[in-house]
This record gives structure tokens, sequence and C-alpha cells, in this order.
């Protein structure tokens, strides 16, 4: 997020003096990397569906609009989401396609009949809708994208310092932010505190941005590090390993899949996403803690789900997998975007609970509004303000993984 934001300012601002502050150079455990790079359209707030239409299109347009020297582009692998709806939940997925439509998303509606023609390999038992994102949605390297905003970042003259913040002190009513890094010198082996000032502070922070929120004198950001699990599984069959084969797949009962590379090679990504809907009841929350080892956790929860939809997956293996976290908002699983009502200058962008990858291009480009012109100009995501949280007036999706 702290790229795309990067990015976004220097694009509009070239001269501007810009510093990225990362804990983790290497990203190593940061939750871009780990996420499965997953874009789609399919929200009940009208907002997040219009970031994510942005997303899309600058996945696109990056392939001829930028100086592939600097970065190469970025593979956006466009085969759609499939939302699978129970009979307790088809009312609601229907009023979220009314949403979507209405703001240009390309999306459609199917009954289990036209599921089975299109998705020969799925059952449809309890299943009474199905909405399909037929373009525009899909998934991309994450790590890919990282890397492109963080090069184009730098060759517009960003800044990246390895360090932590220790400190963000107001400077006074309107003259910034004295911020103190703690940097630790590689070479000599040895930390050091340093200090900076500025006119602005971004906290883009991710699964940490609670913890900075603290150290900046704010202490009720509620969003905390959690945790996810991805599997790669395999299955030969030739139902799922036909061209196109497996979209991403979200069913009522709380998993979701897709392919993993070429369909022939009969590679898959799938995990597990808890929530408070109702189909998804009975998901231990040690899943957050990670007290169920990863394959103990697969053969109890998630196979036999994923075998009733797709039951070609009765034959699948696991091969591997990984784990890592997300900025969760534990308030709503709803981004908090903009400034600090009471620290002017001290902005957000964080909480997006498993959807940050996706909403980047946009958000970048909202805090480069907000920084630059005090407003938004493109897509207004006033809704997500950090007054909310104030007000304990939750942002909620309808069911929405």
């Amino acid at each position: 997020m702290g790229c795309s934001i990067a990015f976004h300012i220097l694009e509009r601002e070239p001269n501007a003096r810009l510093l990225v502050v990362e804990k983790d150079i290497t990203y190593s455990a940061a939750s871009s990397p780990l996420s499965v790079g997953s874009i789609r359209q399919q929200f009940s707030i009208e907002e997040n569906c219009l970031m994510s239409i942005y997303g899309a299109h600058f996945l696109k347009r990056v392939q001829f609009e930028y100086d592939p020297s600097v970065c190469e582009p970025i593979e956006f692998d466009e085969s759609g989401y499939l939302v699978l709806g129970s009979p307790s939940t088809e009312e609601t997925i229907r009023r979220n396609h009314q949403t979507q439509i209405r703001i240009g998303a390309k999306v459609c509606l199917l009954s289990p009949d036209e599921l089975k023609e299109k998705f020969p390999w799925l059952s449809t038992t309890d299943i009474a809708i199905g909405s399909w994102g037929f373009e525009n949605e899909g998934w991309f390297d994450p790590y890919s994208m990282m890397t492109w905003f963080k090069k184009n970042a730098i060759h517009r003259n960003a800044q990246f310092y390895s360090g932590e913040v220790t400190r963000v002190r107001p400077l006074g009513k309107h003259d910034g932010y004295e911020v103190e890094i703690l940097s630790q010198d590689s070479a000599r082996n040895a930390a050091e505190i340093i200090k900076i000032s500025s006119k602005f502070v971004i906290n883009a922070a991710g699964c940490w941005a609670g913890e900075v929120g603290k150290r900046s004198g704010i202490s009720n950001v509620p969003i905390v590090p959690r945790k996810r699990r991805v599997y790669v599984v395999h299955c030969k069959s030739n139902n799922v390993t036909k061209p196109n084969g497996v979209p991403m797949v979200f069913d009522p009962s709380g998993f979701w899949v897709r392919r993993e590379g070429e369909a022939s090679q009969g590679r898959f990504v799938c995990g597990m996403a808890v929530g408070p809907d109702p189909d998804m009841e009975g998901i231990p929350e040690e899943l957050d803690g990670g007290e169920i080892e990863a394959q103990d956790f697969f053969e109890e929860y998630m196979w036999e789900k994923m075998a009733a939809r797709i039951p070609d997956f009765e034959a699948l293996r696991i091969q591997g997998g990984w784990q890592g976290f997300y900025d969760f908002c534990t308030l709503d699983e709803n981004a908090i975007i903009g400034e600090h009502p009471i620290m002017k200058g001290y902005y957000f962008a964080a909480g997006f609970s498993g959807h940050g990858i996706q909403h980047c291009p946009a958000v970048g480009r909202a805090i480069a509004e907000l920084v630059i012109d005090q407003r938004y100009s493109s897509v207004d995501l006033s809704r997500f303000v950090f007054e909310r949280v104030l007000s304990n007036t939750p942002l909620r999706e309808a069911v929405c993984y």
C-alpha cells in the first residue's frame, strides 16, 4: 500500500520529497507478497466495487502505458470470480448485484442449471444462485504488483528507508510532525534513532497500523494482525484440468479455490475464510491463533466441503502452502482511509481485511488526492473515515469473503 501511495503522489507531484519507512525491507513477512493477489468487483459497498474496477483497469493499463525498462508489467489472469449463494444468502447476493451493475461492474447471475451448464465440474446441491464476474475479475502476482509500484516510485525519486517508526509527534497545530525511526545499521550491526520532520504522515503500516497509531498517540486504531493459510493442492482429473479450468470460486461454507498456472497442470490454491455469514458456522477461532496444524485443519474443515462442491477434489493431494497475516479491522472488516479528525496531516490507509492488494491502486490514487488537493476527485471514499471508529458506526460488507 505504501508503495502505491508513493507512486501516485509522485506521479502527481514529481518534485515532492517522499520517504517510505519499511520495517522489513526484504518483505519476507509482509502481507502483500503472501496474499493470493485476487481482484473482484463483487462487493455490497459501492466504493469497494469502484476501487476494484479501477484496480482492474490499472492492471490492464500498466501493460502498455508505462516504461517496461523500469519494471516488467504485472500479468493479470482475467479468469473470473464465481460467488456461490445458498438459499439463506440468495436475496443478499441479488441485492448486491443491483449495486454492482448500476456502477458498471461486469457480473451476471446464474441459476443452478446455468451453473451446471457452464461449470460441469460443479455440484449445485444446496446452491440457489451464482454470481459470475466475467470481466475485470481474476488474479495477479501480488509480489509483482508491489515491486512494480516500488520501482516506479523510486524511478520518480521516492526514498525507501529500512527502519521502524517508534514515535510520531505533532510539531504544532499546522507545523507537521516529527517522526522517530529506529534504524538498523547492518554494516556496523548497531541501531540508532534518527528524527525527521514531515508536513504529513501516512499510516499505511498494514497489520501493524494499530501499533504505529499508538506510537503516534492514537490508542484506538482497531487494526490487528490476523493469520490466513493458503494451501497448494494437486488434482489431475480431466474435468478440472480442461481449458480455462477452475476460476476463483467462493463457496457458502467458507472455502475458496482457484487454479494456479495453466489448467492442464492440475494445481490449485485454496483456503478458508472465517466470517460472520450464517453458512460459515463451526469454523474454529483457533485458525487465527495457529493452534491447529495446517494439514489437520485442511482435512477436518476443508477437504470434505471442497469435495462436496467439486467432486473431482476427492482425489486431490496437498503439495504445500504458506501462511501470513493481513490487516484486520475489528470494527467492521473494512479499511480506514483518510485524514485523522484531530491530527491534521496524519492519514490512514490500512485495515483492508484481506482486500488491500486489489484496492491499493485506487487507494494510492485517493490518498494522493487528499494530500495534494485536500479532497477526493475520483472515487469519494469519505465513508471510510476514522470518525466511524469514534462513533462506533460500522460499515459492513454483506456476503463478502
